[in-house]
């Protein structure tokens, strides 16, 4: 049996109490898209994980309003009827950022993210066995 190799996981969220609460009002796609768009804050974070020496591969996922559907359909102004093709949804990019990168540790990480607006960072860190 291996042993097992440890994953962290960081989540990093931004946004405020009117973005958290959309869900529960009868808002429209203006105001929600308002909303979201005026939410301007930006979220900055620094960590130092304390790890065993080795690499590390490091993975950031960034969701966030720049590359989603509701986004799309904005600049569009919420049409009613949509002039796009049939199956034009996957046309859009909506899959969130990605980058990945190697590290060499010998006895801790730093981390970072940053978001500008509303969005959600994921941050995975895993040892890579040579």
């Amino acid at each position: 049996v291996e042993d097992s190799i440890p994953v962290y996981t960081i989540v990093v969220l931004n946004y405020n109490d009117e973005i958290e609460h959309l869900s529960a009002k009868n808002a429209d796609v203006y105001e929600t898209n308002e909303q979201i768009n005026s939410f301007m804050d930006e979220l900055n974070i620094d960590i130092n994980l304390p790890v065993s020496p080795g690499q590390y591969m490091i993975a950031k996922y960034a969701f966030s309003n720049q590359n989603s559907v509701f986004i799309h359909m904005a600049h569009l102004q919420f049409p009613d009827l949509c002039p796009l093709p049939e199956h034009w949804l996957q046309l859009l990019n909506t899959q969130p950022q990605t980058q990945v990168s190697i590290e060499q540790a010998d006895t801790e990480l730093n981390i970072s993210a940053s978001i500008h607006g509303a969005g959600i960072n994921v941050i995975v860190i895993k040892e890579i066995l040579v």
